[in-house]
Parts: C-alpha cells; structure tokens; sequence
C-alpha cells in the first residue's frame, strides 16, 4: 500500500484548499447557517464540482484525499456534500435503474441539486427492524405514509430518497421535494455541525410512481448504512484535523512565563498525543478505502473499525484542544469549539459506536 499522494492527488488537494479559500466562498460558507443555506450549498458544490468532487465515484482513489481536504476545512459543508453526492447518488448509482440515474444523477455529480436520504426512524433502527414508513399499492405507484427523524439535508434537497417498507419488503421511494403529501418540519437546532441543513419529515399518501422505486431486499438498509458510516468516519478525521490545527497554533502564538506555551512539557505532550490519534485514524481511513477499492473481504469490517475509532478519536483530541486553547477556547467561533461540538454527532451517527462493536465482534465470531 503505497501512502504517497500521486501528482493528481496533491493538484486536487491544493485545488480544492484554493476554491474555498476566497471572498466568495467565505461568504457562502457562512450563509450556510442562515436563510440562503440552499444557494450556498449549490454554490460551493458547483465550484467544487470544476475540481472534479462531488462528482468522484465511490471507487476513485482520489477520492478519501478529496474528502479529507473538505472535510478538514468545513465539516458542515462536507456532510451536506457526502450526503448528496456519496449516500444519496451512491444508492441511485448503485442500486437504481439506468432511468433513475438518468434523471438524478448528472445535476446531482455537477452540483446543481441535492440530495438527502430519509431513513432514520424514531424508534427503530432498520438493520434490525421494518420500516414504520410504509408503501402500498395506489393507482400509478405506490402511497408513502410515515415520519422520518432528524434527516441530513431535508430543508434543502431537490430528491429524498425515502426508505420503507412495501408489499415485497423494504425498499426505496425516489421523491421530489415539491412531491404532494411530503410534508417538510422547520430546519433544526443542532448542538455542533452549525452548517447542516436538518428536518424531520411527515408522509401523508405521497404518491411515488412505480418507476421511482428501488427494492431494496433484506440486506438493503445495512448496505446504505455502510454508505453513511464511509462518509461518517472520513468526517471525524476532518474533524480531529481541525481541532489539532488550531491546538498547535494557539500554543505557539500564546505566551506564559515569557515563552509559547508549546515549550512546556505537557502542552507538547497533549499535542503529540492529538497527533498519533490523528495520524491513526488518517491511516486506518485510507486503509479501509484501499481495502475497499481492492474488494477484500475485510473491508466491511475495516469501515466499521475506521468509523468508531476515528469518531472517538475526534471526540478526544477536540477535548484537548479546548483544554490548550484554555480560555479562549470556550469563546464560541474558534476552530476548537466548534470541533468539540461537531465530535459528538459523528460517534452516534449512521451505524453508532456501541452497534459498531457489536458487528464488528460479530464479524469476528463469525471468521473464526
């Protein structure tokens, strides 16, 4: 496995720190928690696109270096992306028909819509149980009735991708989000991750043609969670990323006793440690893609590993960020706090960190 990044990957890296980097971009980047979240997140999607992300395919190798550099600069804008892009396009990709990819996928990879996918449930979780949302037999397709939990880009998606369950198990109902009976809640407040656009959602006999739907089989909703948790975990590491970059910084700009606080024993010792935490989770994220790109069968498990190390990883070295930035770093605004908010939801997200041991012992189990 060769860790050097080709000359592709370093262009797109350094392509993509720029396109973020001016006025434009700014300004976008933070009407992403205001009222034009939408044209922001379509704008910077199109910028983004003429470096070639979103629109790099699941099994690109340029693709984790892609993601890390994003979602070390904005972890909001990444998720809002990944989730588009890399849950939703990658389940019409994957599993749609040659129509449905027709019809979503070209505006979807170019940045001119977005896409959200409408799984979580209230009480349920789909690996293990039926949807509550349910599909049934109507004239010209198919009746949606159900809530949805709190879903990543609701407020703002052109698609939703809708998991239930219909006459032959579950699957997935492709909806426009003008589609009558499709009954949208009001953006909500999140604890971190103050750019993500989320919604609960109310199906009340939202018709969805025949044509718009995708079996799923009994295997389906873990496949699309396996999706999510790839995106979840490469999130953490841009998280964790952050948190140490603005760590360092502070402890080399701030002074006590006459000299920069990086010259105290435990300062650099909490740093080296934020350091092997993160170069960790740096290595076992591109490990889990080489893994999966060359099809071994230990990828699931690798993914699993990645997104329940990483995501712990994040929560630790943000916590030690706060603490070097001492005072300052209770200010809401800085990197650090925002890290230390952004952490929590990346452990209980997707397939959360407890279900993840589980599997993975599972997994286990089942090898030997």
């Amino acid at each position: 496995m060769n860790f050097d990044l080709t000359d592709r990957q370093q262009e797109m890296k350094k392509a993509l720190e720029g396109l973020l980097a001016d006025d434009q971009a700014q300004a976008d980047l933070a009407d992403l928690r205001g009222q034009r979240a939408r044209q922001a997140l379509l704008g910077l999607a199109g910028r983004l696109a003429g470096a070639g992300y979103p629109g790099l395919g699941a099994g690109d190798p340029a693709l984790t270096v892609a993601q890390e550099t994003v979602a070390s600069l904005c972890p909001s804008l990444f998720l809002g992306l990944e989730y588009s892009a890399r849950v939703f396009g990658r389940l019409v990709e994957e599993l749609g028909s040659p129509a449905q990819k027709q019809a979503i996928l070209p505006a979807l990879t170019a940045g001119r819509a977005i896409g959200a996918l409408a799984m979580a449930e209230q009480n349920t979780s789909l690996e293990k149980n039926a949807s509550q949302t349910t599909a049934t037999p109507a004239a010209g397709g198919l009746l949606l009735r159900g809530r949805k939990g709190p879903t990543i880009n609701a407020p703002l998606a052109d698609w939703l991708a809708v998991v239930a369950t219909g006459p032959d198990g579950p699957l997935c109902c492709l909806v426009p989000a003008d589609a009558p009976g499709l009954n949208l809640g009001p953006r909500l407040a999140t604890v971190g991750l103050d750019g993500l656009a989320v919604a609960e959602l109310e199906l009340d006999g939202c018709l969805v043609p025949g044509e718009m739907t995708i079996p799923l089989g009994a295997a389906g909703p873990a496949t699309i969670r396996a999706f999510e948790d790839q995106v979840l975990a490469v999130a953490a590491l841009g998280v964790a990323w952050r948190a140490y970059h603005a760590a360092r910084l502070r402890a080399k700009e701030h002074k006590s006793g006459g000299k920069p606080i990086i010259a105290y024993q435990e300062i650099g010792f909490k740093l080296a440690e934020m350091l092997t935490y993160v170069q960790s989770s740096q290595l076992l994220a591109y490990r889990a893609a080489w893994l999966r790109e060359a099809g071994d069968r230990e990828a699931a498990v690798t993914a699993l590993s990645a997104k329940v190390y990483i995501a712990e990883s994040a929560e630790k070295v943000a916590s030690e960020a706060m603490q070097i930035m001492g005072g300052a770093g209770f200010i809401r605004g800085n990197a650090a706090e925002e890290s230390y908010r952004d952490a929590k939801f990346l452990g209980l997200a997707g397939t959360s960190n407890e279900i993840g041991r589980m599997k993975i012992a599972d997994t286990l189990l089942d090898w030997y």
